[in-house]
């Protein structure tokens, strides 16, 4: 996004950056209400919930409105830019097929029902593995979104049973990472999303298998870019779902 901007630093234009604890619904609204009146454009990555959608549609019938990373399908948005994160699911159970066999345990952890991204791998990951039944599958544990209960949940989940695979939809794939070296198993695959720092020394260090990014870096740059072409030159917005390819990654191939 700073890239971005930087592009048009002869204009008078500006990005106002605002970031959500979580999924915390409240502060949520409350950086819509504040933001409402003060700015020409919104990009936001979408929480999935009535008053969000009711919120984001009242905005976006005086201002453009962009979703990226996550989309809010059922709002008045006009645009999204990301990944489609349904056949990122399939591509998580693709690899989950390839590196476990028969009678094995996999578990998979995402962080909550209302993130929309997530819940959209979480079922394409469950459509696919269902061509697989020889694969062991418990249901869904959710984290909140929350790194201490993500590893407490992982720590207890490990302590019962040994799974060959573990999927991380959350956000805490590296912290997944140190728990399962802290056991001792040296032969538990792991994999989950973004090429953030912290995985990236995981992927280098083993302690992940694999990581599958969204082009995190390029959604950012091109909404924050069409957004100022729209409001300098007047240039359409890009509508519907604008999709970006999805790449996998591990550590031969990181650099």
């Amino acid at each position: 996004m700073k890239e971005a901007i930087s592009q048009f630093r002869d204009y008078p234009i500006s990005v106002d950056f605002r970031h959500i604890n979580g999924v915390d619904e409240e502060e949520y609204l409350n950086v819509l209400d504040e933001l409402e009146s003060k700015v020409n454009a919104l990009i936001i990555a979408g929480l999935q919930t009535k008053r969000i959608v009711e919120k984001v549609n009242q905005i976006a019938k005086k201002i453009p409105v962009m979703t990226l990373n996550i989309d809010l399908e059922d709002s008045y948005r006009i645009g999204f830019i990301g990944i489609d994160d349904y056949k990122a699911g399939t591509c998580l159970a693709g690899l989950a097929h390839n590196l476990t066999r028969s009678g094995e345990n996999i578990l998979i952890l995402s962080g909550s029902k209302t993130i929309h991204s997530q819940s959209q791998r979480v079922n394409g990951f469950l459509d696919t593995m269902k061509q697989y039944p020889e694969i062991l599958l418990i249901n869904v544990i959710y984290t909140e979104d929350k790194l201490e209960i993500s590893n407490k949940l992982l720590k207890e989940m490990l302590s019962k049973k040994y799974y060959k695979t573990i999927v991380m939809v959350d956000s805490w794939l590296a912290n997944a990472g140190e728990v399962i070296a802290q056991t001792g198993y040296d032969d538990i695959n792991i994999f989950g999303f973004d090429l953030m720092p912290q995985n990236k020394e995981a992927l280098k260090q083993g302690k992940v298998t694999y990581i599958i990014d969204q082009s995190a870096y390029m959604q950012s740059y091109e909404c924050v870019h069409k957004v100022c072409e729209h409001l300098i030159y007047g240039t359409e917005l890009p509508k519907g779902k604008n999709y970006l390819p999805i790449h996998i990654y591990n550590k031969y191939n990181l650099d």
